[in-house]
């Protein structure tokens, strides 16, 4: 039985999932910058109506 199959299993399908890595930081970044500005132009919507 071969010790490192496993971790050379593992490693090749890390290899194959890196380049989606960016995206998906990507992506939660621009979720969280869209979630900031909603949540900013709802308050200044409440702002206005308290005005």
């Amino acid at each position: 039985m071969n010790r490192n199959t496993h971790g050379e299993d593992r490693r090749k399908e890390w290899i194959k999932l890196r380049p989606f890595h960016g995206w998906i930081r990507w992506i939660e970044s621009f979720v969280g910058q869209l979630r900031l500005l909603v949540s900013y132009v709802r308050w200044s919507k409440c702002a206005m109506m308290i005005m």
